[in-house]
């Protein structure tokens, strides 16, 4: 798939799931995401998603029907909305990569791979998007690292439970468990 073709189907999906309604104006326009991002994302078999410039998590979870206290606005938690359209690329898996990793190792693992975590306005984008090509949403009784948010001191993971609803928790960054793992996103096609 070309960068225009995917820019075009991702401006669809999101003008019919009501985008323009839950931002409170007509225009909405997708930027084009770059080549380099789509050709690096189909060699490595990825998902490509685009967290929308200006949309907050609150906005996000309700576009998407995604509701969850950490998008509820509260001031303890950190939020990570975009000024320019940013396009990224992921494991396109059920469960996350680096599972029974801690957020610091895999922070260390990103870094040196000239990659990052995912904020939570990513992630419910990103869920969204997986649930809309494969039919469920991933992560299912499983738990992801958002590395880009935080509530106060605390890390905030999200993931699925069985019935299909969002849940979002926080801990220490020092934490492990072996259901809980990190997707790493790629912005620029590395």
């Amino acid at each position: 798939m070309n960068a225009s073709t995917l820019r075009s189907e991702m401006q669809q999906w999101f003008e019919q799931m009501g985008i323009a309604r839950i931002i409170g104006r007509d225009a909405f326009r997708l930027s084009e995401p770059p080549e380099s991002l789509v050709k690096a994302a189909e060699k490595d078999k990825e998902l490509i998603v685009v967290q929308p410039a200006g949309c907050t998590a609150a906005q996000l979870s309700e576009l998407f029907n995604l509701t969850n206290w950490a998008a509820a606005g509260l001031d303890t938690v950190s939020g990570a909305p975009v000024e320019r359209d940013l396009w990224f690329s992921t494991a396109a898996s059920e469960m996350p990569p680096y599972l029974g990793e801690s957020p610091e190792n895999v922070a260390k693992i990103a870094a040196s791979a000239g990659k990052r975590g995912m904020s939570l306005e990513q992630y419910i984008v990103f869920a969204a998007r997986f649930k809309a090509g494969q039919g469920r949403f991933p992560d299912i009784t499983y738990w992801n690292w958002l590395l880009e948010s935080r509530e106060r001191s605390l890390l905030l993971f999200a993931g699925f439970d069985s019935y299909g609803n969002l849940q979002i928790n926080s801990c220490t960054p020092d934490y492990r468990d072996d259901n809980t793992g990190c997707r790493l996103i790629s912005v620029n096609g590395q």
